[in-house]
This record gives C-alpha cells, structure tokens and sequence, in this order.
C-alpha cells in the first residue's frame, strides 16, 4: 500500500502543480476578458487637437467596425485629501455604450455636481456623503473646465478603464494621478469633447493573435473614418468661426453706416465721409458666404494650426498592459518547474516499481513456471502503476485547476481589484496531456522493469539473485582517512558509495528538491526585497518634495525650516515624464536633469557596464529595464518623446540598475539645448534623520504655498512591498509543492532501502543493536546521501533561479537576481527537517521487523 500510495501522491503533486500554474493564466485572461466584455472596454481610443463635437460622434457611430461610440470629457485637477494634502484626481464624463462603470457603493450620479470615485484608491475611507472640491492652486484654465467647484461623492465605482491600481501620469504635481472620478458630462465645461472611444467588436477574446489581427486590420480604416470625421468637423469649425467674424463686420459696418447717417441728418459730414458712406452698401449674401469661407479659413489656421489626429489602441492602457504582463508571471514559473517536478515523479516511480519486481521476483518465476504469459504477468504491474497514476492525475489535476488560481488570484487583487472572483478553466487537452505524461513515468518506469526481469529463465527467477560482488570504495585507498574511522562507519560509508543506483537516485532526487525550494526562496528574495533593493541601496534620499514652480533659496529655507532640527542635507533637481514609444505599448520615463554632484549622496549609480558614464551634452543614461526595453547599450541613439519638444534624440552613455519605474537623466546644458525649455528645478531630494521625522515633516512642508506634494520613501516603500506581495502565494505554492515533494522522494527512498535491507537489519537486531543504534544504522546512509544531494542541488538551485527569474517579465519593474544569505540556510533547514520527520516515521518500520521471519532461508 505504502507503494501505491507513493507513486500516486508523487504523480498528484506534480500534475497539480503543473496544471495548477498552467490554467492560472488562462483562468485569470478570461475573467478578465469577461469583465472588459461586461462593461464594454473600448478598442479605439480617438484623439484630434481640434476636439470632436455631438456631430463628429454621431458621424462616428455610423462608420464602418464601429458598434458603439462616446465622446468624452477629462480633465487632471489638484484636490486636497481628508488629511489636507494635494493629491492629483482625474475627472472623466460619464459615458452611456463604452467603458461602462461598476457600481461597487452607493448609486450613479443624477446631477450634475455629483459624482462617484474610484472604489479602489478610496477603499475604507467613508467617502460618501463627502465633497471633492478643486483646490486653489489649480490654474484659471483647470478651474473654467469644470461647471462647479465641489462635487458630491454619491457612489464608488471600477472602471474598466483602470483594472490595477496604476492611475497614468499627469503634468500636475508629482506627475502621477492618485484616483479617478467619474461626473455627469453637464458637470464639465468644455464645448468640445477631448477624445471618442469606440467598441469595434464583440467576438474576440482578449491578448489573442485573433485579436491583434482584427486591429491590425480595422486600424487603418479607422484612421480614415477619423480623418473623415475630423475633417467634417474642421469644416464646421472654419464656418462657424468665420460665421462669427462676417457678423461682426458686418454689424460694425451696420454701425459705422448708422453713425454716418444720424451725421448727414445734423449735417456735420465732410465731403469725404459722404463718399465714404456711399460705399458701405450692405453685403450680398454671396459675398458673406465668401468672406464667411475666407474668413473661417484664417481664423481655423490661426487658432488650431495643422490638425492632429491619433487613434490609438488597447495597448496605450497601462492596465490593460500590466495585466497581460502580471499573468505571464505566472506562465513564465509554469515553463520551468513543472518539468522538474514530472523528472522527480518519474524517478520515484522508476525506483517503486522495480524494487517491486525485484521483491516479487520468486512470484514471477513461479507465475512463468505455471504457464502464465509474460503480457499477463506484466499487467499485473502495468494495471497497479496506471491505476495509482490515474487516481493520482484525476486528483491533482482537478485539486490543482482549482487551488492554484484561487490563491494566486486572490493574491493578485492586491493590484487588480475587479469582478467578483477567478473564471476557473479545465481544460480537456491538458488533461489528456497530464494523463498520458502520468502513465509515461508509471506504466513505463513499471514495463522496463519487468521486461528485464522476464527475461531471465523461470528457475532463475525462482531463485534469489546473486548479491553483487563486493569492491572497494576510493575511501579504503586512502589509509589515513580509512583506517581511523569507526567499524560502523566503514560500513556506513560502504553502503553508500558501493550501491550507486541507490545513491544516484538519492542524490537526484534531494538535489532536485533543494533546487526548487532553493528557487522557490530566491523567487521571494528577489521580488519580495524589491522596495529595499531600491530605496535602500539606490535611491537613498528620505523624502521628495514636488515643488509648485520655480526652486529658489526662499523655498529652500522654508522647507529646512519646516523640517526642523532633523534636516541633514538635500538637493534640488528637474523632474518631468517623458515617453518611450515601444513597438507594443507606450512607456512612460521618469526625465531628471540634474549634474552629478548634485546627486551624489541621493542616487547610488551601479552601472551594468564598465563603460557605463554619466552623461554628457547630448547623452542620456538609463534605467536597465527600459534600455532592456528599448534594446539599447552604450554608444546606441535613443528617442523620447515630450509632449512640449516632441521626438528627442540622444545617445546613450550608461545604463544603471534600478527596480522601479523607467528613469532617464540628462544634464541641465542638454535639457535646455534638446528640450528647448530652461532647467528650472522642480523637485527637492532631502535627508532627513530618522523616519519619524520624515513623516511629521511631511505635514509641515505640504502646508507650504510653494509645495505641490510631498512623498516619504518609507511610504513609497511600503507601497511597492504591498503591491509584491501578490507573489507570496506563488512562491509559497512554490515552496510547499517543492516541500511536499522532497517528503515523497525521502519517505520513498527510504522505505526501498528499509525494505532491500531487511535481513541485513534484522541481523544487527539479532546481535543485539539497540534500537536508537540500529535506526542510526540505517539513517546515517540517508543522512550522508542527503547532505551530497544539497551540496548538488544548491548550485543547480542557483541556476535555475536565473532562469526562473528571466521568464518573469512585469512592466515598470526589474527584478533582481538574488538570493539572500538566510535562503541558502533554510533550502538546507527545509529538506533536512523532512529528513527528520522521515527519519521518526521509518523508525516504527524498523521496530515492526520480525528478525525471526526476516532471517528465514527463502529456500
């Protein structure tokens, strides 16, 4: 029984760990695909500089691969949260066919100074009731876009827009936007709208090469239809426009007619006048539509200058983007370890079945010697290894479709809170692979082990084999290690190196094991220790402090003030965001002008390259991850795009580490040269004494008229801790299935070599070994073939970790490549402390043995 039930757990543990992780992916696209499909994600995101009016929308609607279409309105402003800092919010309009809302509380908005808010970013903050007013800083411009002042918060809501908690960037405050809200299109006032969204189909599942394809079909037939629409709509501007100034003259002349007439009735008129008024004669309405025409022209060039269309797609959605990167986390694990795991399950059965055979070796012989046919005998063993494998699959794989994605789905609501749980996903054809790789390493370890066997002639079999012919170990070649070493000891080390398939499938099997749970650990090391890797040994300032306009030595000494006796030192730099146009998406870089002096205690740079530089005029140094990204080294040109100076080229003088966000420096010569704007400072690094300090300084200098925001890195840190923690499950599902998986190997390895060995220990039972000796006896083997079978699988653990960590690819984070000191203890700490529990369980095996029936004569 002990058996069967070894070969079916191994066989469960490592097909649910392989469908688990396989399905996961698969799970979370497709309640992902259901929920944008629910609320109706938009395909096509449409933006011209001249805006599009009710007209240019409804136009849209009717155009070709257009099922729905909205306008909408969105502007960025500046409020002051319940704790009195300025926090960036996001206003968009309510749209009625596309990127519908879910209501999570409360109701929809029904006037037009009303709103709702994003359920995520207000979690458990009571927001209800309350108001979101634009604050005072905001400029004339912010403030005239918006009907009202204060906006009641009636609901919160997720938008499909914004599945992770990543908001976008903005030119306000700190550059990035903290939440949305949604309002009534009435309580905007912009007379046009900013962008149109459209739903082009209904069909296509989500992050699918059938669904690229259909983009990439319908994409230029939307730029023309954009095109169409826009320019429709230029016309309509150039009429109205020059509508408006033909009117005008014309009531001036209308004016200036009527002023000269009440003077020819007084008289007063001078001969020249009287000419002159001879000429104003009212325009025809053909001449009015001419000027109308030309009129319209000029002011339309004026006012809007060339026109600009965009259509852009789902691939410029940060959290559309994320989530397929985030998911593929997870597949990039399932490539990897499931094949270690079906290697270990193959091993154990290999080693199950033929110590079987070998045990029943007298049974086939007898069963040959009968008459029984070979095929017969061997469904015997073929029936009971399929069976066990079957069970075994069944179990593992429905228990893993079903475990694995629930707990990493649960993890990763951490960062995308939407829908009401994990779309679970069985599929046929994994089962069906899982099923026959199942019955590969069982039914086939079971056939080559019988067929040896079967072999032999049914008086051979009958008869117990021949022992093997005893041979001296390396160690008996060494005098002065061999002959001060203890009897039992000599024949501990006997044991284990003069029985090599035992001690090679001993070693494989612990090394294989301790590689995984070794890779398990690193995993965590790496992405768990993200936040202190960063802000700890790179960016190494405590506090950053996004200043309204201009630095200036006033500010400076306002914020020291504000800091108080705990101020240390600090710096003050450019800070902007630029983009990085991929092939795939859209990236957004963190822009810092500053000299390298003035950096120099705030930003450690670890350069990947020996030739890696600060830049000079005309150089950019980058982050590894976006250089990685942009595939770039040292000496290659790359373009950023700013939205003021548009397509920037510079050459790349260095690439640095770095884990979170995409960065870019440049001097301040090269900022105003290529950039064409003057480096004004906008951000202050400061160094601050303890983290208390930090946070009550913080308060303080928010308070300030020239502060915009202000971020402790002790909270940025905390934040990105948070946000890694959606890797915990993996990594524990990881280390668990690894674990469990290292008890199997040793629990049947050291069951096989209890049972080989029977007669051997009821002999030292026999001549009076105690118990505790005779299992110390036995496990000193064990012992000794687990600690080679760690000092193997430490290295290998070590290689596949970097292979492990490459699959894994998440957008705006770079992963490090480490493993801490503590893991490599606890690798050896986890398995030896499964070698314990084997040791203690084995020990009852060993006392139930009968030396009278063991020492029996099989003849």
């Amino acid at each position: 029984m002990g058996r069967y039930l070894a070969i079916l757990a191994i066989i469960a543990l490592g097909v649910g760990f392989f469908s688990g992780l396989k399905v996961t992916k698969p799970g979370m696209v497709e309640t992902g695909n259901n929920y944008l499909r629910e609320y109706n994600f938009y395909d096509f995101r449409l933006l011209s500089s001249i805006g599009f009016d009710t007209e240019a929308v409804e136009e849209m609607r009717k155009q070709e691969h257009v099922l729905a279409a909205d306008g909408s309105y969105y502007e960025d402003m500046i409020y002051e949260d319940a704790d009195g800092k300025e926090k960036v919010l996001r206003a968009q309009s309510i749209t009625e066919h596309v990127n519908t809302l879910e209501l999570r509380d409360g109701r929809m908005p029904e006037a037009d100074d009303e709103c709702v808010v994003d359920a995520y970013q207000f979690k458990g903050q009571d927001i209800i009731g309350q108001e979101i007013e634009i604050a005072d800083s905001n400029t004339r411009d912010t403030k005239d876009a918006f009907a009202h002042k204060k906006y009641k918060v009636v609901g919160t809501v997720n938008s499909p827009m914004y599945i992770n908690i990543e908001r976008g960037t903005t030119t306000l405050g700190n550059g990035r936007v903290s939440a949305f809200i949604f309002i009534p299109e009435d309580g905007f006032s912009f007379d046009a709208y900013k962008e149109i969204y459209v739903k082009s189909q209904d069909s296509y599942d989500i992050y699918t090469d059938a669904y690229d394809d259909f983009i990439d079909d319908v994409t230029p037939d939307m730029e023309t239809a954009l095109k169409t629409v826009t320019d429709n709509r230029y016309d309509r501007l150039v009429t109205e426009l020059g509508r408006t100034l033909v009117e005008d003259a014309v009531e001036k002349q209308q004016q200036e007619l009527q002023a000269m007439m009440q003077d020819a009735q007084s008289g007063t008129l001078t001969q020249e006048q009287i000419a002159q008024m001879e000429q104003l004669q009212p325009l025809t309405q053909e001449q009015q539509d001419a000027l109308v025409q030309e009129y319209g022209e000029q002011a339309a060039k004026k006012a809007f200058g060339d026109v600009k269309t965009y259509v852009l797609d789902r691939s410029t959605n940060v959290g559309y983007m994320c989530y397929d990167n985030d998911t593929n986390i997870v597949d990039g694990v399932a490539k990897v370890f499931p094949i270690f795991f079906f290697l270990i399950a193959a091993l154990v059965c290999s080693t199950t079945m033929t110590r079987m055979v070998d045990d029943e070796r007298g049974q086939i012989g007898t069963y040959r010697a009968l008459g029984y046919t070979n095929g017969r005998i061997m469904a015997k063993y073929l029936i009971y290894s399929g069976s066990s494998a079957f069970l075994g699959c069944v179990i593992g794989f429905f228990g893993g479709s079903y475990l694995f994605p629930y707990v990493i789905s649960e993890a990763y609501r951490m960062l995308y809170d939407f829908g009401t749980g994990i779309e679970f996903y069985f599929s046929p054809g994994l089962f069906v692979i899982c099923l026959c790789v199942s019955l590969i390493c069982s039914m086939g370890t079971a056939f080559l082990a019988c067929i040896n066997e079967l072999r032999c002639m049914p008086a051979e079999l009958i008869r117990p084999k021949a022992p093997a012919a005893g041979k001296r170990i390396l160690l008996e070649r060494i005098p002065f290690i061999w002959k001060p070493m203890k009897f039992l000891h000599k024949v501990t080390a006997r044991n284990v190196f003069r029985f090599k398939k035992r001690m090679f499938m001993m070693l494989l099997g612990i090394a294989g094991c301790t590689a995984l749970v070794l890779t398990g650990l690193g995993v965590k090391d790496s992405v768990s220790n993200l936040a202190e890797f960063q802000y700890g040994d790179i960016d190494t300032y405590d506090m950053e402090v996004t200043l309204n306009g201009t630095y200036n030595e006033d500010i400076q000494q306002e914020v020291e003030d504000a800091v108080g006796d705990g101020f240390e030192d600090s710096t003050a730099i450019l800070k902007s965001t630029v983009e990085y146009h991929a092939a795939s998406a859209i990236k957004t870089v963190y822009l810092i002008a500053a000299e390298p002096e003035d950096l120099e205690s705030f930003v450690k740079f670890d350069m990947t390259t020996k030739n890696g530089t600060y830049p000079g005029n005309g150089e950019v140094m980058l982050s590894k991850k976006i250089a990685e990204i942009a595939d770039v080294t040292v000496g290659d040109p790359i373009t950023l795009h700013d939205t003021d100076a548009g397509d920037v080229t510079l050459t790349v003088s260095g690439i640095f580490e770095n884990y979170v966000w995409h960065y870019a420096y440049i001097t301040p010569e090269c900022y105003e040269q290529y950039f064409d704007k003057a480096c004004e400072a906008n951000t202050m690094y400061l160094h601050v004494d303890t983290d208390s300090t930090a946070y009550e300084a913080g308060g303080k200098i928010s308070a300030l008229s020239n502060v915009m925001s202000v971020s402790v890195v002790a909270d940025i840190k905390d934040r990105v801790e948070n946000m890694m923690k959606m890797m915990d499950a993996v990594v524990g599902l990881v280390i668990g299935s690894a674990g469990a998986l290292a008890f199997i190997v040793l629990f049947n390895l050291s069951n096989i070599n209890i049972t080989e060995r029977v007669r051997e220990i009821a002999t030292i039972k026999v001549l009076g070994f105690y118990p505790r000796e005779t299992g110390s006896y036995v496990f000193r083997e064990n012992f000794i073939l687990t600690l080679m079978g760690i000092v193997v699988g430490l290295p290998l653990g070590c290689l596949l970790h970097r292979f492990v960590m490459s699959q894994i690819q998440v957008d705006m984070v770079a992963f490090a490549t480490r493993i801490m000191n503590i893991s490599y203890l606890y690798s050896v700490l986890i398995v030896l402390a499964f070698l314990i529990i084997v040791d203690l369980v084995m020990r009852r095996k060993i006392d139930k043995i009968d030396m009278a029936e063991s020492l029996k004569s099989i003849e």
